[in-house]
């Protein structure tokens, strides 16, 4: 559900929206055909689907440290056609809460390929690094520490893939919260072991 925080708010007028306010921290904002997005109308949520290109939206956009571009779309009293709102009241809070669970699986996937990555760049490195006439890789502290990055990258791998499986259940409950939550953490721990 939105906050009191919400900076977007939408107006019925006729047979269509009218929009006004911002949207932040919106991910791949320069490559996205159209975007879904939260407002307030009167007392509740509507979501609004957006085509990018029917509506003239001023978009900032901002460089992220991964190559990808984040942004932030302004609206200001943005004409919207009556059929853009695709959900509201308790079916939109339920759709956001859902989204919300599902970005947080798609980061632990994102955190966990990162993990096998930079566990294929550290093994590399063990064989190639040299000290005292040997490989670093041939010392045991090393050879422990490899290990354990193995181990934490195979928990969150099964971890995430146990979160996704519960996700598929259609009907929404706790579980699937708190699957989501271990598989967060999870990957975010084998990301930075």
């Amino acid at each position: 559900p939105l906050n009191r925080k919400t900076i977007l708010g939408a107006k019925k007028q006729g047979n269509h929206y009218i929009l006004s306010g911002m949207v932040d921290h919106i991910p791949l904002v320069d490559i996205a055909d159209g975007f879904i997005v939260a407002a307030r109308i009167d007392r509740q949520t509507g979501i609004f689907l957006l085509n990018r290109e029917t509506l003239k939206l001023d978009i900032d956009f901002e460089d992220m440290a991964d190559g990808t571009q984040s942004g932030k779309i302004r609206f200001e009293n943005t004409i919207l056609p009556e059929n853009s709102l695709i959900a509201t009241g308790e079916e939109a809070n339920e759709a956001i809460s859902h989204s919300y669970q599902a970005s947080s699986l798609c980061t632990s996937a994102y955190l966990n390929g990162l993990s096998e990555r930079l566990l294929e760049i550290t093994l590399d490195y063990l064989k190639t690094r040299e000290q005292f006439g040997k490989p670093i890789g041939a010392f045991q502290a090393l050879q422990h520490r490899a290990v354990d990055l193995y181990i934490q990258k195979g928990l969150a791998e099964a971890v995430t893939e146990e979160s996704a499986k519960i996700m598929d259940s259609l009907k929404r409950n706790i579980s699937q919260d708190l699957a989501v939550a271990r598989a967060k953490y999870r990957c975010n721990e084998a990301s930075i072991a």
